[in-house]
């Protein structure tokens, strides 16, 4: 029960108004935080690749970072199952059309479809409700953005988060 609590809170919170202009630097800093004591229990080396002088994004910090401690999570937990060098990399950067992203690619087992991923009730795993993803895409559309898969190479999963900066709407 607590994951559908934590579901209805992800989902509530995805229909609250949007929040002031912040920079993504501190949104993704804090979900890090958040998750250090996981990401050393697993093993897992970080590397974080920050663009520099990004502008503010309009949004919602605590949506925003539920997002990416969701994203990071899933990376943790998909290294959990394959031996090898277990890397999580986040980083932001700015696009030619001026809109802010976050990527989080973790060496993991990847993904065999990334066509319904995001759908409700999809999960690659044996103890998951497959909400988290389909939440995730809400609330990064609510925020006017978008949410993507794609593979790694070698392996795993590159899922990006792509928002409009203060002042650029779609």
């Amino acid at each position: 029960m607590p994951a559908l609590g934590h579901s209805r809170r992800l989902s509530a919170a995805a229909n609250a108004r949007l929040g002031s202009p912040d920079h993504l630097f501190r949104v993704k800093w804090f979900s890090l935080r958040a998750l250090e004591s996981d990401i050393a229990r697993h093993r897992i080396e970080t590397r974080v690749e920050l663009a520099s002088e990004l502008p503010p994004i309009m949004g919602h910090k605590g949506q925003l970072q539920e997002v990416i401690i969701n994203l990071v999570h899933n990376a943790i937990e998909a290294m959990d199952t394959v031996d090898g060098d277990r890397i999580l990399k986040v980083g932001t950067d700015l696009s030619a059309d001026e809109e802010i992203a976050v990527v989080v690619e973790d060496t993991g087992p990847g993904l065999s479809s990334e066509d319904t991923i995001f759908e409700a009730f999809v999960t690659t795993k044996s103890h998951g409700m497959g909400l988290g993803l389909a939440i995730c895409r809400m609330i990064v559309e609510r925020h006017e953005g978008r949410l993507s898969v794609s593979s790694a190479d070698p392996r795993g999963a590159i899922f990006r988060v792509t928002l409009p900066k203060v002042g650029l709407s779609h």
